[in-house]
């Protein structure tokens, strides 16, 4: 009688995975594993020039899209914003993510008031904070909020 359910879990896993969410997620993302559907889709799997040259998939909160598609700067305390990053062309193989999330006024560094995190294909957080790698790439964008993905 146990495998009885067996079949339906394999559904439902190869269904988070055809998704592309990840099927575990640290508790410490600043995302929520639903991301694909509770957050906007901003670009739709482009080779990337910067983040190891991976194809990615950005998601931005929902409630900060109209800023980003105004461009209209700072955006909110706690706005995310998420590259879901891929080994192939179809953005159907997940290596990782990058997230970047706004935190309160004053507390950032040289890329405005951001914190970041790198988390492997499993999901789990591998950097977090002022990550120098990040930093260092969106210092160079502060007349967009330090925000590199742009409408």
């Amino acid at each position: 009688m146990q495998n009885r359910h067996r079949p339906l879990a394999v559904l439902i896993g190869a269904a988070a995975l055809l998704s592309g969410c990840a099927s575990t997620l640290d508790s410490d993302a600043y995302f929520p594993k639903t991301y694909a559907s509770d957050y906007t889709l901003i670009t739709n799997c482009e080779k990337s020039g910067s983040h190891g040259g991976k194809y990615v998939k950005t998601y931005v909160t929902k409630d900060a899209e109209t800023a980003w598609k105004t461009k209209v700067y700072p955006f909110s305390e706690a706005t995310v914003f998420v590259k879901v990053m891929h080994n192939d062309s179809k953005c159907s193989d997940i290596s990782g993510y990058s997230a970047m999330q706004k935190i309160a006024a004053g507390s950032g560094g040289a890329a405005g008031d951001w914190s970041w995190q790198s988390l492997d294909a499993d999901g789990q957080v591998t950097q977090q904070g002022q990550v120098a790698g990040c930093t260092g790439c969106h210092a160079g964008y502060k007349s967009n909020d330090y925000v590199g993905t742009l409408p």
